[in-house]
């Protein structure tokens, strides 16, 4: 994509995307380390994946050296650093891609591009739907070196508007993915509730209309077990449900020692009496 140079100016200092202004625009040696053929792709989200409001994009980089040092000197071949753009720039401002797109403000790119000098970016408050993500490797003087790599993916909507797959209640009851932060061997995910209360007292009695628990599952259930899901699993091999699910009263879950790939999360909304009100939501989630 066309893009116009900017300089940054000395007045910015560092900030906290690390980006930064220093010098006169003298030439500046190719970096150690750099290499030829720069390759960028991205490892999360993947292609159809789906993210909560907020998430965070992150990208493998080869043949190419990030150099905050020296942002807005001289192009040199095989250094720079990256420009994310979310729907063509809609979304690049600090509104949405916080430090990074206040940054973006102060040269003037907000909506166009969200520079950066890490290989990630954090996006929020976006709005449910499909949405393309685009990363460009930059020159030192933000020229695009040619190197690009691209993303589609859904960012879920509320329980009444997202796909088939997910399902409200008998009672109304809804339940859906608020965010999901991975880590290196798995991940933490974290759901909204409606029209019912996680009432830990009465988990095993009678079911009662607007209260409940939540039953999750990884995989068809193969992850649910303490060496996967920690207290959920250990629960869930106390009451029998380990390789089904992992039982919470809370509305939050963490999985462990997962193997890298793709992963499909259910969580349903459980009466008291731990049948299921019909309430279910889905989420797929990449661990790299």
């Amino acid at each position: 994509m066309n893009r116009k140079m900017f300089t940054l100016l000395p007045v910015l200092g560092v900030i906290a995307v690390g980006v930064s202004a220093c010098g006169d625009d003298t030439a500046t040696s190719k970096p150690a380390g750099a290499a030829s053929a720069p390759q960028v792709t991205f490892t999360s989200p993947s292609k159809g994946d789906e993210v909560g409001s907020k998430f965070t994009a992150k990208i493998d980089i080869s043949g190419f050296e990030l150099d905050p040092a020296n942002v807005g000197k001289e192009a040199v071949e095989g250094a720079g650093h990256l420009h994310f753009s979310l729907d063509g720039g809609k979304y690049d401002n600090a509104k949405f891609s916080g430090a990074n797109g206040k940054l973006a403000e102060q040269l003037g790119t907000d909506g166009k591009y969200s520079p950066s000098v890490t290989p990630e970016i954090t996006y929020s408050d976006i709005p449910a739907g499909k949405h393309t993500l685009v990363v460009d490797l930059a020159n030192n003087d933000h020229s695009d070196s040619g190197q690009t790599a691209t993303t589609t993916f859904t960012v879920a909507g509320a329980p009444a508007k997202s796909a088939a797959k997910d399902k409200t209640g008998a009672n109304g009851e809804a339940v859906a993915f608020k965010d999901v932060k991975t880590t290196a061997d798995g991940f933490t995910a974290n759901v909204a509730l409606s029209n019912v209360e996680l009432d830990a007292k009465a988990v095993g009695k009678q079911a009662e209309a607007g209260h409940g628990h939540l039953h999750f599952e990884l995989d068809g259930g193969k992850y649910d077990t303490s060496k996967h899901s920690g207290a959920n699993g250990k629960l869930a091999e106390q009451l029998g449900t380990d390789g089904k699910y992992s039982p919470s009263v809370a509305p939050t879950i963490t999985y462990e020692n997962l193997p890298k790939g793709k992963h499909v999360l259910k969580v349903y909304v459980a009466n008291n009496d731990h049948s299921e009100s019909g309430a279910v939501a889905t989420r797929t989630i990449t661990v790299s």
